[in-house]
């Protein structure tokens, strides 16, 4: 299992890497085998939704979004995962030369990719998504990859797969220069189900997002 280690936030800040880095068979399994049977018995609660970046339809469940006090997922089938995301950012956060500042809010998206050809499109999460994003591989295996830019120049590959968590900055001051990596998936083999925890800035949701993505 790979832990967090100073050296691991140093290169995942480093404006030179890639921007994410994986902490490998992190999930309980027994645990993993529990929340993966829930969502499988839950299959209704997911809506098909398309939007700009998923160049195919892709389930997203809203069980569970933001922005909400933690607390709310308390007691439920995710409140180990929750703990463990709590756990993690302290510790990347303690080991960070500069401190979250910005968040406000977080939001809890769980999202199922079917297999397709087409995949995720090269982009960056909003501006509004702060500090940390935090990617929970619940089911299947995929190559997440992180580009030098847009054009999808210098794609560095990041093997993920079920019980693997995977790490990607974001900026941590209000003057901090932007630092959200480029990344996509070019094709996804197996259908693959993730549960993903961004921290939010709200003055940037509100003014520059204008709530467009809210409840996705």
């Amino acid at each position: 299992m790979t832990t967090v280690t100073k050296d691991l936030v140093h290169k995942l800040y480093n404006p030179s890497e890639s921007g994410i880095e994986i902490l490998e068979q992190f999930l309980d399994m027994s645990k993993l085998s529990e929340i993966n049977k829930f969502i499988g018995e839950n299959q209704h609660q997911f809506q098909e939704k398309r939007e700009k970046y998923i160049q195919n339809n892709q389930k997203v469940a809203l069980l569970y979004r933001g922005p909400f006090d933690m607390k709310a997922l308390d007691n439920t089938i995710f409140n180990d995962i929750v703990l463990t995301y709590k756990n993690i950012r302290s510790q990347i956060d303690a080991l960070s030369i500069l401190p979250f500042a910005q968040g406000d809010s977080i939001e809890i998206k769980l999202i199922h990719y079917p297999v397709s050809e087409l995949g995720v499109g090269i982009h960056k999460d909003l501006s509004s998504n702060v500090n940390l994003i935090v990617f929970f591989n619940l089911e299947g295996s995929t190559d997440i990859k992180t580009y030098s830019d847009k054009a999808g120049n210098k794609p560095v590959s990041h093997f993920i797969k079920s019980g693997d968590i995977s790490l990607m900055r974001g900026p941590r001051l209000n003057e901090s220069v932007d630092i959200r990596p480029y990344h996509g998936v070019e094709k996804v083999y197996e259908p693959r189900t993730v549960l993903v925890i961004r921290e939010i800035n709200e003055v940037l949701e509100k003014e520059t997002n204008k709530d467009n993505w809210r409840g996705f």
